[in-house]
């Protein structure tokens, strides 16, 4: 019997002057092992029909509070909602340390706003369930 090979998922994120969102995208994981460090994401889980193994570990931009970030659990992805420590609220240049191109990594446009548009303008965006449709969608890479 072989080993079975562990596997990278694919991560998209977005980012506010607060906080960075990171979706993971795996497919009915089964109890992810799932750690917001200060400095880097953990990320372990058996997922999918197949049950793949999948392992990543992201050393991030900047330090983020992960008593005050949150995780939540879907059928097809994972999002990590980190926050960002209150004196630091410049947009990151990248979700990574290294500035180095990722395959894996991508930016979730549906998420992002840029760090001119006003708050006032992400405020009146009515969230619909195609907004949830897309997400699923981006996350079948």
């Amino acid at each position: 019997m072989t080993a079975q090979q562990t596997l990278i998922p694919p991560v998209i994120w977005a980012q506010r002057n607060d906080v960075v969102y990171v979706t993971i995208c795996v497919e009915d994981s089964k109890n992810p092992d799932i750690k917001i460090e200060p400095e880097q994401i953990v990320f372990h889980s058996v997922a999918g029909l197949e049950q793949k193994v999948y392992d990543v570990t992201i050393p991030l931009y900047a330090a983020v509070e992960p008593e005050n970030s949150k995780t939540t659990v879907g059928g097809r992805y994972i999002e990590l909602v980190l926050k960002k420590p209150s004196t630091d609220t410049k947009y990151w240049p990248q979700l990574t340390k290294e500035k180095k191109k990722y395959h894996w990594l991508k930016v979730d446009f549906k998420k992002w706003k840029d760090e001119s548009d006003s708050e006032d303008e992400a405020a009146a965006v009515v969230v619909v369930d195609w907004v949830e449709m897309e997400t699923l969608m981006t996350c079948s890479i």
